[in-house]
């Protein structure tokens, strides 16, 4: 079987794979968008504006607030550099503003600038008001980092306080496989498949686990599941 990629809280790509924050509200994410969880890279989509933190003044956070918004147009445009500008510039204003220290994070991850980037987004996640999709970018971060080990920490972390979040079970199974410990990755990856029962990724990646460990019938059943999922995706 080919192995899936990773998959994030839900979709709304901004071209590389982590969560763009945004001004537009939404239900918290938990899930991810099953068509396109089987990219290497899938993402969330935008986050609501954080609240205005107690500390600063209206003013600072007005300010803040604009050049949030001018930076997150020049990211959906593609312009990388005005918009890292901008989010600095609101982070200037207002120290605190979650969606511009995740926004800045995700420019900075793709750019390769990791050890910047997981700054921001463990900033981020003492401010946010939906932390699930910080801690998935954050192991995205710690992944492309060659840090398995923190992967597993920040998603053990995440699927304490948020239990229910399939994706991050999901990655918790990856970031285990990455440190050969295929056995606790099994579970973590069914757990995925049973709280997402068409997580196609999560069957992908429980029958590669169930296969490594001698498990050949329940990897060929999870490896159906998968194929039920994408016909001719796992060919």
């Amino acid at each position: 079987t080919r192995k899936a990629g990773w998959v994030w809280s839900r979709s709304g790509s901004n071209g590389k794979g982590s969560s763009v924050a945004k001004r537009r509200k939404r239900a918290p994410a938990t899930r991810g968008k099953r068509d396109q969880a089987f990219h290497t890279l899938a993402a969330s989509p935008p986050q609501p504006p954080a609240a205005s933190p107690a500390l600063a003044s209206s003013a600072s956070v007005s300010v803040a607030e604009s050049l949030f918004c001018r930076a997150l147009i020049c990211h959906q445009n593609r312009d990388f550099e005005a918009a890292e500008r901008l989010y600095r510039d609101a982070l200037a204003q207002d120290p605190t503003h979650a969606n511009a220290l995740n926004n800045l994070a995700v420019i900075l991850k793709d750019r390769g600038r990791l050890d910047e980037a997981i700054a921001c987004y463990e900033q981020a996640l003492g401010h946010t008001q939906e932390p699930i999709a910080v801690y998935n970018n954050l192991a995205l971060a710690y992944m492309q980092a060659h840090n398995p080990a923190r992967v597993v920490e920040v998603c053990r972390e995440a699927v304490v306080r948020f239990p229910e979040a399939a994706d991050s079970y999901f990655n918790l199974g990856n970031g285990l496989v990455a440190q050969q410990d295929r056995p606790q990755a099994a579970l973590f990856l069914t757990r995925a498949t049973r709280l997402a029962p068409d997580h196609f990724p999560a069957h992908v990646n429980l029958a590669d686990a169930l296969k490594g460990q001698g498990y050949g019938e329940e990897a060929i059943r999870a490896a159906r599941r998968a194929a039920e999922l994408r016909p001719g995706a796992l060919e």
